[in-house]
Formats: structure tokens, C-alpha cells, sequence
């Protein structure tokens, strides 16, 4: 049968309308699929209007659910989490970051975000400990990440000169610490400073030219325990060299040594002697003694103090040099 048979007015099938207000009709139609001599047709009810195949929407277009109705979303080619992944089979979906640099809104714990990236298109990451998760490296203003060294590990600082290679560039080198004076004294295997004195020079006999201390005495009477060197409280006195001078013509014998504040009277065997000699000076001899330590004379005890005392009204003249420590 050909295609398109007209229907006359009046005769013939009633041709189902739909009467508007102004009395006039319209014809109703029913969709059928569009393969030529198909006879099926579109469903449909009156709720929900047309079904409709939304597995073929046409690029571009969007889908919109009304009142209750659900519509199957196809996501076979989704991966679960924590599922394998297949190289060369598994698809992946391109995807992009943020570019913000100003802080915004805090998470909460499983908030979903964008991740970031700078301006340079890098994406931004924080390194992280490998099996605890939130500690992470920090990162200082001046953009270095802070590191420690973890107790138990050697590091060794090397310098970029050899011994024996001229010296130029930046090799490790040790310095010193410049005093002119007694530095105070650190407890037994203690770390301590290596010492120079104020022209850089190391320090390895006694003392800064700083830390010098002169002491002269002279006497032409008996000396009793009198003083020729009384320390400054709390300290030893350590004679680095002395001078002994007689005149006049009495003979007699002479002790230098150390005493406590309330001790006089010399106790040979018990108080701690420096020297114990005879002069026995006239009108043509001036007898004495020049004495240039190695290793200073220390005070045994702190406060001691150094005196001299003579056994007879012997003209004396003492010149002591040394330190307190």
C-alpha cells in the first residue's frame, strides 16, 4: 500500500482531536519507532509522559530527572578503591588541579578537595613519614626543609683541602678563644674551649700576657709569716718565676711558703714550701736567687696564702710573677 491515504471529511475512521477553546481541533498523533513499515510504538503513560532511552543522549546534551524518578548511571568503567590495575588495560581519566596559592576553608577529616598546583603547573605535594600518617617535613620561610640527624648517625664534616695542599677556598679549620684572662674552670673530663690570646696566638704554656700578676716585697727586720702574695678570695696562686735579693751584713734563713689566712709560723714538714735557703750577704757579697719555673708552683689549697719568714732581721728584696686560677 502506498504511503500517505487521505481521509475525507465524513467519511470513512473518526480522526481522534483534541478540541481547543476556540473551538477549533487538533489532530493526536501516536510515535512510532522511525524503521521504515515498524509498527511498534513509543511507550508512555500519564504520569511520566514518554519513555525515554537516555543510553543515547546525543553529545552535548544533558539529562534532567523530574519529581521521584531515577535514571541508572553507567559507571563500568570505574575502578573501585583499593582495586588492581591492569597496565595497558585499565583506563584512566585525564584529569586537572587548582592553581591556589591563598589559604581557604580547613578540611575536616574525609573532605574531598582539589588538589593544587603552582604557577609553574608543578603539582604541590608534603613529604610525609612512611608509615605514620600527618607527620610530615617541615618547611622553614626560607623554603629549606628542616632535617635532623637521627640519634645514632655519623656525620662527618670534611673540608675541601688536604693537609699539605696550598691554603685557599673554604677548608674546615678549628679556632680558638681569645682571653686575657683566667677562664673559669670546667669540672674534671669536661669539653672545653681551646685558648689563644688576643692576637690569636694559642696558648700553650700558662697565661695571657693579661692574666700576669706581680707581687715585690722588701724587709730589713725579722719576717714573721708576712705577706707577699694574698689571692683574691677563691683563688690559687701559681708562681711562674721569682727574685731574691739580700744586702746589709746579718746572715740568716729565709722560707717562702704557703699559709692559711690564720697561719704564721712556718711548720716545716706541714706547710707547703716554695724555698728555704741561707744568705749570708756582707759588704762585698749581695748573695740571691733568679728562678724561671717550667711548670708553675700551685697553692695546694685555695686562699693560701704566700708569706716569707726569716730567722734573723735579714735585708730581703722579692720580686714574684705568676697567675691565680
Amino acid at each position: 500500500m502506498a504511503n500517505n491515504v487521505g481521509i475525507s471529511t465524513g467519511t470513512g475512521a473518526t480522526v481522534a482531536t483534541d478540541q481547543l477553546t476556540d473551538e477549533s481541533h487538533v489532530q493526536l498523533f501516536k510515535l512510532l519507532g522511525g524503521v521504515e513499515n515498524d509498527t511498534e510504538r513509543i511507550p508512555g503513560d500519564a504520569t511520566f509522559g514518554l519513555d525515554i532511552d537516555i543510553t543515547r543522549i546525543a553529545p552535548g546534551q544533558t539529562v534532567s530527572v523530574l519529581g521521584t524518578g531515577t535514571f541508572a548511571v553507567q559507571d563500568s568503567e570505574k575502578i573501585a578503591d583499593n582495586a588492581g590495575f591492569t597496565d595497558g588495560a585499565t583506563k584512566l581519566t585525564p584529569v586537572g588541579y587548582a592553581f591556589d596559592e591563598v589559604a581557604g576553608t580547613s578540611l575536616t577529616e574525609n573532605d574531598l578537595a582539589a588538589a593544587r598546583i603552582d604557577s609553574k603547573r608543578a603539582q604541590v605535594f608534603a613529604l610525609e613519614d612512611a608509615t605514620t600518617r600527618g607527620q610530615r617535613a617541615t618547611v622553614q620561610a626560607t623554603g629549606a626543609v628542616l632535617a635532623a640527624i637521627l640519634t645514632g648517625t655519623t656525620v662527618s664534616v670534611v673540608g675541601d683541602r688536604s693537609h699539605d695542599d696550598t691554603d685557599s677556598g673554604q677548608p674546615v679549620k678549628i679556632g680558638g678563644r681569645a682571653q686575657n684572662a683566667i677562664p673559669t674552670a670546667v669540672a674534671n673530663n669536661d669539653r672545653s674551649h681551646l685558648i689563644t690570646d688576643l692576637y690569636g696566638r694559642q696558648l700553650v704554656s700558662h697565661i695571657d700576657p693579661g692574666m700576669q700578676v706581680l707581687r715585690q716585697v722588701e724587709g730589713t727586720t725579722q719576717a714573721t709569716g708576712s705577706h707577699i702574695w694574698l689571692p683574691t678570695s677563691g683563688k690559687k696562686v701559681a708562681i711562674t718565676s721569682y727574685q731574691i735579693g739580700t744586702g746589709g751584713t746579718t746572715a740568716g734563713v729565709m722560707t717562702i711558703w704557703f699559709g692559711a689566712a690564720a697561719d704564721a709560723t712556718y711548720s716545716q714538714g706541714t706547710d707547703q714550701t716554695v724555698f728555704r735557703g741561707e744568705f749570708a750577704p756582707s759588704t762585698t757579697a749581695r748573695p740571691g736567687v733568679v728562678m724561671s719555673l717550667a711548670q708553675p708552683i700551685y697553692a695546694v689549697t685555695a686562699d693560701h696564702i704566700l708569706r716569707v719568714t726569716t730567722s734573723a732581721a735579714l735585708s730581703f728584696y722579692l720580686v714574684f710573677y705568676g697567675y691565680e686560677i
